[in-house]
């Protein structure tokens, strides 16, 4: 049992991870800033920053569509411009040409560019939606397997962590008399980079959620089949549990319940 003082300890952990972690320098009056995460080329991301009459204006500075566009992803059907639009919509970011921006006060800034960096892992995924295979995002393929087998869920929710920053995840299902309160993130490429911001999120909200909260993982092993073991091991120590889609059948009742 982790006891109140262990808990804060571990809140500094974090907070001194992520502050260590960071690079800022100054290109032509503008803050660029290197965070510790990692894009699908497991590149650091970074977030541009610049004053905006009395606040700020955050950007990825147009690298993340430009990213997409040379690997063959143009957002130019109906299917992947709603998709991105769900995305910034989700968090609170806007698309301004090749930009995804955001604005910020002092007071707002880190939470802000928390929003931006999520934002930016987000849509960085739909590479994805480039292989022909991929007849549907995985998201709504979760979304109809849940709806068919009457699971009772809310979609794209918000919660505050312990941090006071924002995490999406893409179900919740309300508690039963069987089972907890339970929360989903769908990950179409199960690999390191998609996983670690999961465990993230998931260590930062689940002391401020009810005891018997649970974390679930659906993951996408269509086209991935060889998901490491070290990886759902990893997350089952996060206390986060893997749904492997070829599997899911078998996990209904812990869903619909």
């Amino acid at each position: 049992m982790v006891n109140s003082f262990d808990c804060r300890q571990l809140i500094l952990a974090y907070g001194d991870w992520v502050k260590q972690n960071i690079e800022v320098f100054d290109k032509d009056g503008v803050c660029v800033m290197t965070t510790p995460f990692l894009d699908r080329h497991s590149d650091f991301i970074q977030v541009f920053a610049e004053k905006d009459g009395e606040g700020l204006l955050l950007s990825d500075d147009g690298h993340t569509l430009r990213d997409l566009r040379i690997s063959g992803v143009e957002i130019t059907t109906e299917r992947r411009n709603e998709a991105l639009q769900s995305i910034l919509t989700l968090h609170g970011v806007r698309r301004i040409g090749n930009e995804l921006q955001i604005n910020a006060t002092l007071d707002t800034f880190p939470q802000r560019k928390h929003q931006l960096v999520q934002a930016i892992l987000a849509v960085g995924d739909l590479i994805h939606t480039a292989q022909e295979t991929v007849v549907q995002f995985f998201k709504e393929d979760v979304r109809l397997f849940l709806s068919t087998n009457n699971v009772r869920f809310l979609p794209d929710i918000n919660i505050t962590g312990k941090s006071g920053l924002p995490w999406s995840f893409d179900f919740s299902i309300p508690a039963s008399t069987s089972n907890p309160e339970r929360f989903i993130r769908t990950i179409n490429v199960p690999t390191r980079e998609n996983i670690i911001p999961l465990m993230l999120a998931w260590e930062d909200i689940r002391d401020v959620r009810p005891e018997r909260s649970a974390m679930f993982a659906v993951l996408n092993d269509q086209e991935r089949r060889n998901i490491s073991g070290e990886l759902l091991e990893a997350m089952n120590v996060y206390s986060i549990q893997p749904i492997l889609w070829s599997e899911k059948d078998a996990r209904i009742s812990e869903l619909a319940n």
